[in-house]
């Protein structure tokens, strides 16, 4: 089931992310890759990169978690679901897989004073 996997991952990420209050992410990626075939480490060794597994790397707009007033276990929720989305566009058949990861990038900084908590 794809659901509790998801969950970790975000949970994790909006953990993380939470840890730095100074930025934010502007992207939500994912990365995904099906079940190893039967040659991948012998394609590997041989430099055969376009014959590997196959590999997915997506992203889009990090969900905007601070107007939706979601700082809670809510906040992972709506990261997954995100996440779950953009997967299942891709992927019609996400397991097995032998990698499935989350990951935030392009982070802008937060001014101070940009949010309302920044005054308690």
């Amino acid at each position: 089931d794809l659901e509790p996997w998801l969950s970790s991952l975000a949970t994790e990420l909006v953990g993380r992310l939470r840890e730095d209050p100074t930025r934010q992410p502007r992207s939500l990626v994912l990365y995904h890759r099906g079940r190893l075939d039967s040659d991948h480490g012998r394609n590997w060794m041989a430099g055969r990169t376009s014959e590997l597994t196959k590999t997915i790397s997506r992203s889009m707009a990090f969900p905007d978690l601070q107007s939706k007033g979601e700082i809670g276990p809510a906040a992972a929720n709506i990261v997954a679901e995100a996440a779950k989305k953009m997967l299942l566009e891709r992927v019609s058949s996400p397991f097995p897989c032998s990698r499935l990861a989350l990951g935030a990038s392009d982070f802008r900084k937060v001014e101070k004073g940009s949010c309302i908590t920044s005054f308690f």
